[in-house]
């Protein structure tokens, strides 16, 4: 869990926060191609190279003073480093900026190429971020979470060795977003792994991600010149590249083991946001003091809760 290489020592941030954070032609465009290119020659830290089953990874921002103190307040809870070797984990906090001389220093991962962005352009970060964890292999899990996101390791990982970490996986609490009502006939409903609540990889889907991370990069590069929501764009990452859905791993389960009560609770709840739930999942034209009723969209419908647990409990 050494510090190696000198990742602080960022010549090139004043470009890359004039670039990144400014507004956006094709020629900043350009340069944030070649930012991306030149900075992917710098030094790294990875995790540690021994079989571990949950590795978590954290992005935080120099900049942020706020992730300073939440990252600092994680160490001091759920990522004390015995909550750790308890659950069998890993965690590291991926930084642009040096963290020699403080606790993170052990903890942080410089990743080659990485850039100091604002949040609102994080996904440049995440799929470079992807795209080089896809050479630890000893790590049966990766997952991201965020600075704010409390994750009870020893309850993720416990979960997680339901699955095969050799199979491909895209694990998350899932949410959508639901198109408006006169594009749902040519758009499905995108469901995504919640960044906040922190997505899942496994490490047989991970190579897979590694790959195809740059081309999604460059497309949402086109796309949104990088200001996204990174949860989104992630899935739909997977979802245009490998044909991968993600899928809920929580723990819906209910008292009995009949088979009706099984196919009742076959689908887990997702989650919109309140805007989209009053307008477009709601029905407004009901009369005063009449409930409120859930229009059943075709495109709108929960993923099934993943198949890990089921056999398990129905065979009990």
């Amino acid at each position: 869990m050494g510090h190696v290489g000198k990742p602080g020592d960022m010549p090139i941030e004043a470009e890359t926060t004039e670039t990144v954070v400014g507004g956006f032609d094709d020629n900043r465009l350009k340069r944030l191609r070649l930012l991306c290119a030149v900075a992917a020659l710098m030094g790294t830290v990875g995790f540690s190279p021994t079989r571990t089953h949950l590795c978590v990874f954290i992005p935080i921002s120099g900049r942020s003073k706020k992730d300073a103190a939440l990252s600092l307040a994680a160490l001091e809870s759920w990522a004390r480093e015995e909550l750790q070797q308890a659950a069998g984990a890993q965690v590291r906090f991926v930084s642009v900026a040096s963290t020699v001389g403080t606790p993170l220093e052990p903890y942080t991962l410089h990743v080659p190429g990485d850039l100091e962005v604002d949040y609102k352009r994080l996904p440049v970060r995440i799929l470079k971020i992807w795209h080089f964890l896809g050479q630890f292999d000893h790590c049966d899990w990766i997952m991201k979470a965020d600075s704010d996101t409390y994750v009870n390791l020893r309850a993720v990982a416990d979960r997680l060795s339901c699955f095969d970490g050799r199979e491909e996986h895209f694990l998350g609490v899932v949410h959508a977003i639901v198109p408006p009502r006169h594009l749902r006939e040519m758009w499905a409903a995108l469901y995504f792994g919640h960044g906040g609540s922190g997505y899942v990889v496994s490490r047989g889907l991970l190579p897979k991600v590694a790959n195809c991370a740059p081309a999604c990069l460059e497309d949402m590069l086109e796309m949104t010149r990088g200001d996204a929501m990174e949860d989104v764009i992630f899935a739909l990452c997977l979802q245009r590249q490998l044909q991968i859905e993600v899928q809920s791993y929580g723990f819906l389960r209910p008292a009995a083991t009949s088979s009706d009560v099984v196919e009742h609770f076959a689908a887990q709840e997702f989650v919109v946001n309140f805007h989209q739930a009053r307008d477009e999942l709601l029905d407004e034209e009901r009369r005063p003091g009449e409930p409120l009723k859930r229009f059943q969209h075709w495109d709108a419908q929960p993923p099934a809760l993943h198949g890990c647990g089921w056999d398990r409990m129905n065979t009990a």
